[in-house]
């Protein structure tokens, strides 16, 4: 049966007209890190400052939108600050935060990461209605419920001190791995775990789990500690959220908390773009260039349809770091292309289309021109590479023979478990092409050394 949407407020409410769990789950935060490489002078021109795009700007965000769409709970995932040391800038901005929740009816469940030891336990003892799970390395659960009824059940545990070099789930209790809890509420009713660890690095003194544990268990996991957005999918999804906003080049792409619905005893999860900035990587292909008002050109294009994404996604960030990467096969002098790193590397930030760009770093991953057509006259091996390449540009009786060949070739070092019928002829060329020009560069460059 479809969802409607209840009069009160937005809280999902299937045919039946039973409310199903709504939870907004936040991973890293670090309040007291400011994201790296900004241009913070240029930036202020145009009215942002660090904290504007930092994490705390990022979490205030998530607590206006729960409360915008009414969600029945919110969840930390650990390493909220940055550390102890940053406690007088981050901690105003952590408590005002949740009493904002509570001030708001939102329930507000929280685990202790590697960071937070200390600073997690005092915003629980200060603030009334937020509440800790697993304090002292013990797994405890906990019923979010609705007018008396429970909507879900969350399991939690909490790192008892900043390394922890075991697994939490060698004290999982034995009964909920059986589905008995003594809770009261029954055993088929939606669970999501929260737990910060380190999957499948047995080494490590943040918490190491191994990801075949956890799914051996049967309940969905938010997961913090790792700033890269997982993949949450199926009924009972088990991943990273990713850190809260990307907080320096090697984060880039969609940051933001996720919303974990819950369908029966089943979940769906989805990340919403929340981020006040985002980091990413452009690429400018500059094949066609014949100058620097061309490169200009190309860079505009590749950043308009950037921005054009952001729009179509609705992606609020105010700011965007791009890593400009300049790639294809370039027909301009090396100096030409320098001399253009250099200026691109150098320009203000930009406003366009309510959103402050920048480049963080120009990079230069051109490729030298190929002369397939002179070097196909020689008779070695890079004239017999040239001269597949020059026939997997023309379709043809050559180019079918070749691709037949490669077919066959690939379906034994692969195995009958991986399906080429669905790699058109055309990708597949475009795949050996590359491969071709590749390694026409490194003989090239071998006989140039040589």
């Amino acid at each position: 049966m479809g969802n409607r949407v209840d009069a009160q407020g937005g809280n999902r409410v299937d045919a039946q007209g039973t409310a199903g769990a709504r939870i907004l789950a936040i991973g890293d935060v670090h309040l007291g890190r400011r994201p790296s490489r900004l241009p913070v002078d240029a930036l202020a021109e145009h009215g942002l400052s660090p904290r504007d795009l930092g994490p705390a700007a990022a979490l205030a965000g998530a607590v206006r939108w729960s409360i915008a769409e009414r969600v029945h709970a919110v969840v930390l995932l650990g390493d909220v600050v940055e550390d102890e040391h940053h406690f007088l800038e981050a901690y105003p901005a952590l408590r005002d935060a949740a009493k904002a929740l509570v001030d708001a009816q939102i329930e507000l469940f929280a685990v202790v990461g590697n960071h937070d030891t200390e600073v997690l336990p005092r915003l629980a003892a200060e603030v009334p209605g937020v509440r800790l799970l697993g304090q002292k390395g013990t797994w405890e659960s906990a019923l979010l419920r609705r007018g008396g009824a429970p909507l879900a059940r969350l399991l939690g545990w909490s790192f008892p001190a900043p390394k922890v070099r075991h697994s939490p789930l060698d004290n999982f209790p034995s009964a909920w791995r059986e589905g008995r809890f003594d809770d009261g509420a029954p055993a088929g009713l939606a669970t999501l775990g929260l737990l910060h660890c380190d999957v499948d690095a047995s080494a490590s003194v943040h918490a190491p789990v191994r990801r075949a544990a956890l799914a051996e268990l049967g309940v969905a996991f938010a997961l913090g500690h790792v700033h890269k957005p997982g993949e949450l999918t199926g009924p009972r999804p088990v991943g990273y959220l990713g850190s809260l906003s990307g907080l320096d080049p090697g984060e880039p792409g969609q940051h933001g908390p996720w919303l974990f619905e819950a369908h029966g005893n089943d979940w769906s999860a989805r990340q919403i773009a929340l981020a006040p900035l985002r980091y990413d990587r452009v690429a400018v292909e500059v094949g066609g260039a014949r100058s620097k008002e061309d490169l200009e050109l190309h860079l505009q294009r590749a950043v308009d349809s950037y921005l054009e994404a952001l729009d179509g996604n609705q992606d609020p960030a105010r700011a965007a770091a791009l890593r400009v990467e300049l790639v294809g096969e370039r027909a301009l002098d090396r100096a030409v292309l320098s001399d253009f790193i250099e200026r691109e590397g150098e320009r203000r930030p930009t406003v366009q289309g309510g959103r402050v760009w920048f480049a963080e770093t120009v990079r230069d991953a051109t490729r030298p021109p190929l002369q397939l057509a002179q070097w196909a006259q020689n008779d070695d091996p890079v004239g017999l590479l040239a001269r597949r390449a020059l026939a997997l540009g023309a379709p043809g009786a050559e180019r079918d023979a070749l691709l037949a060949r490669a077919r066959g070739h690939l379906s034994a070092r692969l195995g009958a478990e991986h399906d080429l019928g669905a790699l058109g002829d055309g990708e597949l060329a475009e795949l050996l092409l590359h491969e071709a020009r590749r390694a026409l560069e490194e003989l090239v460059q071998q006989g140039s050394a040589t």
